[in-house]
């Protein structure tokens, strides 16, 4: 996709380890259990690499080639802020990108997971392709929360 350039977002199709699956299979029960989303995907970087730790309907083999979800809205939320957009396609920033387009997305919300010297070691993403507007301001803060706990789990932090 031409708004995604994998080669300023280091990625590996390699598993994750069994206790980064076991914690993020976990925390994405975590946020099925919370929002109204129709697709979910939890990324890690344990090692300089962004993996796919754990997916909800959202298919993971040769994922980053087929670019299942939105990967702008992603890389966006690498940066350390997070992304929440109530019509996607209605974006100013994300509304035009080839990835918002072809995978139809409405609702999105994505947060990220910061390791002890603040740095962004995870991501949650969420997205609903159907309902505008699925991720109310709380939703957000529940998945900003969320992405805490997953810091805590993986990355020692207290």
């Amino acid at each position: 996709m031409t708004d995604f350039d994998l080669s300023k977002f280091p990625t590996s199709d390699s598993p994750p380890s069994e206790v980064i699956k076991r914690e993020t299979d976990r925390m994405l029960d975590e946020v099925l259990l919370t929002l109204k989303l129709e697709r979910s995907v939890i990324f890690v970087k344990p090692e300089g690499l962004w993996l796919v730790a754990s997916a909800h309907e959202v298919p993971t083999k040769d994922f980053w080639n087929i670019a299942p979800i939105s990967l702008s809205v992603v890389q966006s939320a690498a940066s350390g802020e997070t992304v929440h957009l109530v019509d996607a396609g209605l974006s100013d920033k994300f509304g035009s990108q080839d990835s918002v387009i072809l995978t139809g997305i409405r609702s999105v919300a994505c947060a990220p997971s910061l390791d002890s010297s603040g740095q962004v070691r995870g991501l949650i993403y969420a997205d609903n392709r159907i309902e505008r507007g699925a991720f109310s301001p709380d939703d957000v803060g529940t998945l900003q929360e969320l992405a805490m706990e997953m810091s805590r789990r993986l990355f020692d932090l207290s």
